[in-house]
């Protein structure tokens, strides 16, 4: 029996190709590691994953309201607690950049199962500290950008944490990678789809390097299909939807409103230019390959491993990010036009639409 009282309100934060056991270690980190170093928790939290795409769900009034409100009175209270936060936040953060370079190497030895371990240990804690902290610094710099008296209140904090947000860009690209690169591994050892081996468990990812025991196929094959973590639970979806899912637990999301009839989306101005060209949505790294030069990439957000088809991209279009994030700072670098925060392209834009692309105004026009 549920709890029929108030009903919570969910933001969708952001859609990301992430497997399951970075999506249960950035979870564990919010969920847990949060609470103790803060004093802050959330009151739900989901993340929903159905083939390979993630989707977030927080109330995101509580994150940059009640979150920024807790963290300030206790910057205030304890004026050490931030200038220690931080060093810990950077030598994580270094750590995991060195975990993630580690395993990259064409030399790095899978078949050392101790070693294999032993390196997952260490990056999963680093990780869950760093994870804490770019929620610190992102809420921190976003209430900063909003409210300009809080920014005049913390001037030299509110400082660090715009340059550790900066700095911390792509850790969650990282914390993706750092697994995906273990679970590669598997799949060609195993000779099991990709697909089904991104769904295996953070525990059964070490027990593999334990025992050298998979978990059976038709598990995998049941998550792909749909699974959720809900305030520290794991649910297998089935013929469920995620608002029937939600909805028995007195929560809805916020959706958008969307018309497939979308003649024009708007957004902002990541990098100037205007160009015409064909569209190729792009929701996960596994379709990379599919990106043709010349066409415009349209994604939910880009990090380190779309870059291969971005440097062929003729302009970018992403649902999500500010002027900081991966896809605003790259298509800077490239030279390329760059549209951010349209939250619906990827949904009504379809590989093959010709569109045009005006990156001084941050608008896209769909011509057929």
């Amino acid at each position: 029996m549920f709890n029929m009282g108030k009903i919570k309100q969910l933001n969708k934060l952001f859609t990301r190709p992430h497997n399951l056991p970075h999506n249960e270690l950035y979870f564990e980190g919010l969920w847990r590691t949060l609470p103790k170093l803060t004093g802050f928790h959330f009151s739900v939290f989901v993340i929903y994953s159905k083939k390979g795409v993630t989707e977030i769900y927080r109330n995101l009034k509580e994150s940059s309201e009640r979150f920024c409100d807790i963290l300030v009175k206790k910057i205030k209270k304890n004026r050490n607690f931030f200038s220690r936060f931080s060093r810990q936040y950077l030598i994580a953060t270094r750590e995991i950049k060195r975990a993630a370079k580690k395993l990259s190497a064409t030399n790095y030895n899978f078949e050392n199962k101790e070693a294999v371990l032993k390196d997952i240990n260490t990056f999963s804690k680093n990780y869950l500290f760093a994870n804490t902290g770019m929620a610190i610094v992102y809420w921190l710099s976003k209430k900063a950008d909003q409210d300009e008296h809080f920014s005049l209140n913390l001037p030299k904090i509110i400082k660090i944490s715009s340059t550790l947000r900066k700095k911390s860009e792509e850790l969650y690209a990282l914390g993706n990678q750092f697994f995906q690169l273990i679970l590669d591994y598997i799949s060609r050892k195993e000779k099991v789809g990709i697909e089904l081996i991104e769904n295996l468990r953070l525990n059964e990812l070490k027990n593999y390097f334990k025992k050298s025991k998979l978990v059976p196929i038709s598990k995998l094959k049941e998550r792909n299909k749909g699974y959720i973590i809900y305030n520290n639970k794991f649910f297998i979806l089935g013929n469920k939807s995620l608002y029937e899912f939600l909805a028995e637990r007195n929560c809805r999301t916020i959706k958008e409103k969307i018309s497939m009839d979308y003649k024009e989306l708007r957004g902002q101005s990541g990098f100037k230019g205007k160009v015409k060209g064909k569209v190729r949505v792009l929701m996960h790294i596994r379709k990379i390959s599919e990106f043709r030069k010349g066409e415009i990439l349209i994604i939910a957000m880009t990090n380190t491993s779309f870059l291969p088809a971005m440097k062929k991209a003729k302009a970018i279009i992403t649902d999500e990010g500010g002027l900081l994030c991966h896809a605003a700072i790259a298509s800077r670098e490239l030279n390329i036009p760059c549209i951010i925060g349209t939250k619906i392209a990827t949904k009504v834009l379809k590989d093959g639409d010709l569109v045009e692309v005006d990156a001084h105004k941050g608008i896209v026009k769909k011509i057929r």
